[in-house]
């Protein structure tokens, strides 16, 4: 769990093209953000690949017993004249201080167990695109010193008082870390707030000696649809740090788009609980995973009869005593969980779960698709919009009328031959308008012998009554 440090002051605007008023607010250092392996914070090795010339002072003998990259073999160039082999970048700058005759060909990151992670020190990516259009500008240059080599050290800059529900559709970004020392590794990288789930980075690899780090994106478009609206991060971790190198300045310039009305945006981030199943009518979605926290499964649908209750069971993937809960259905399709009567009362939360409920569309709920909300959190209070722990899922309810008579589908009041040609014209097939799955009560998504058997028996009643 990082710890947080706000201190707010006024950003001001200082660039052509964004509007007046809308600069974010600078947020003072953010400390405590790691990275972990198995629990620990892991610290990659620097490496550097370099081709060093034999001779007097150094023989192919004290090179081969070197300490090297895993997996790294001694290479014998030129008749014996010179060797190629990777080398820790400590080991590679106390050679070049004792005079040995070396050429650097390229440095990378080493991480024991997660492969190798190539890294030109300093490579600048530059122009990834060209934004364009109305944007918020905000700036801090607040100093943030990078004190260890385990914690991220971040600057942040607030624009949740920004006018109106904008979304990202291009990122500039401009960022200063001074004061490096020779022996410096520095990573750099931004993030919006939800930063537990994904930073964007921008510098890896960064050798102090290479001078401070001064440099400017444009055109990124990692976040574009999502909310302008939150607090964005700077981010800078120096591995070899001495407690002098900081974040001395950045900027951002958040371009965007006025949205198309739709529903709140709701996510996680996978740590922990997550949902792993979800039944309901014909929606059976089992073993589904966790990947960002969100899942669209819109694409999945049931059916569901006013007025006709429907059982749902939701599984926790990683359950804990303090997991939550919540079930949201937009009964009046205004893009909403706001309303009476959508927020479904659950059993089983908290607590390990499986979580169970059933979901009975009102008399008064509006026909036709909608949208069935359902998250699975940490402890604290469960909302329909936002980001918390754990994983939200999004599925279909098709409401259709409630059935007055059972196999009357197309002549009302009366059970006949054009009602069962309605049936058999869907037979063994996905159900659609005016919908012949009858059985059980909450459709099970398939036109089937049950249904028939439903049919027959009020057909027959029809004829005897």
């Amino acid at each position: 769990m990082r710890s947080v440090v706000l201190a707010v002051v006024l950003g001001a605007v200082v660039a052509s093209g964004a509007l007046a008023g809308t600069s974010g607010n600078e947020i003072g250092e953010v400390r405590g953000r790691q990275r972990f392996s198995g629990g620990n914070a892991i610290r990659p090795g620097r490496f550097a690949e370099v081709e060093i010339a034999v001779g007097d002072g150094i023989s192919i003998s004290d090179i081969s017993g070197l300490a090297r990259a895993a997996g790294s073999d001694l290479e014998v160039l030129d008749d014996g004249k010179a060797v190629r082999v990777q080398l820790p970048a400590a080991t590679v700058e106390a050679l070049a201080v004792e005079g040995a005759q070396l050429t650097e060909l390229r440095r990378f990151i080493l991480v024991e167990g997660g492969g190798e992670v190539e890294a030109g020190a300093g490579e600048d990516v530059g122009t990834l695109g060209v934004c364009s259009g109305d944007y918020h500008y905000g700036e801090s240059p607040l100093n943030v010193y990078l004190l260890d080599g385990y914690n991220w050290y971040g600057s942040g800059i607030d624009f949740s008082l920004a006018p109106g529900a904008l979304l990202v559709t291009c990122i500039d970004i401009h960022y200063e870390v001074r004061n490096l020392s020779w022996s410096s590794i520095v990573d750099v990288e931004f993030s919006d707030e939800n930063y537990m789930s994904y930073t964007y980075p921008l510098v890896s690899g960064w050798w102090g000696f290479d001078g401070d780090i001064s440099q400017t994106r444009t055109g990124i478009s990692a976040y574009n649809g999502k909310s302008v609206k939150q607090a964005w991060y700077l981010w800078a971790i120096d591995y070899y740090a001495d407690g002098y190198g900081y974040i001395d300045y950045w900027w951002i310039k958040l371009y965007y788009s006025e949205p198309t009305p739709d529903y709140c945006e709701a996510v996680g981030d996978c740590y922990f609980e997550y949902i792993s199943d979800v039944a309901v009518g014909a929606i059976d979605n089992t073993n589904s995973g966790c990947t960002d926290g969100y899942s669209d499964f819109t694409s999945m649908s049931t059916v569901m009869r006013r007025g006709s209750g429907c059982p749902i069971t939701v599984v926790n993937g990683e359950p804990d005593l303090d997991s939550q809960c919540g079930i949201w259905v937009d009964w009046n399709r205004d893009l909403d969980f706001d309303d009476a009567g959508e927020t479904i009362a659950v059993s089983g939360t908290p607590g390990v779960g499986p979580y169970t409920a059933t979901v009975t569309p009102p008399v008064g709920a509006s026909l036709g698709d909608t949208r069935m909300r359902i998250r699975i959190q940490y402890t604290g209070l469960v909302n329909s919009c936002g980001y918390d722990y754990g994983e939200v899922e999004d599925y279909t309810i098709t409401v259709i009328p409630a059935a007055t008579l059972l196999g009357d589908f197309v002549s009302p009041g009366v059970v006949d031959m054009r009602d069962f040609a309605v049936l058999a014209g869907q037979w063994q097939d996905v159900p659609s308008a005016p919908w012949p799955d009858i059985w059980p009560a909450c459709p099970d998504g398939v036109v089937d012998w049950h249904d028939v058997a439903v049919f027959c028996d009020n057909w027959l009643r029809e004829e005897f009554r």
